[in-house]
């Protein structure tokens, strides 16, 4: 358990250095960041996160 709140602070963490940062993130990274999401088995109200971060970045 501490594990996953671990890995879902980092993702947090991640999904609002990309959104403060205002960076174009290639395709290949926006799917890694749903990848990662998925790998560290973070439940659905991170999809809208990750979802969110992807459209701003298009």
């Amino acid at each position: 358990m501490l594990e996953q709140n671990n890995a879902k602070h980092c993702l947090e963490l991640l999904i609002l250095l990309i959104e403060e940062s205002e960076l174009y993130l290639p395709t290949p990274m926006r799917i890694s960041l749903s990848d990662i999401a998925a790998k560290l088995g973070l439940d659905a109200s991170y999809r809208s996160l990750i979802e969110r971060t992807e459209y701003k970045n298009t």
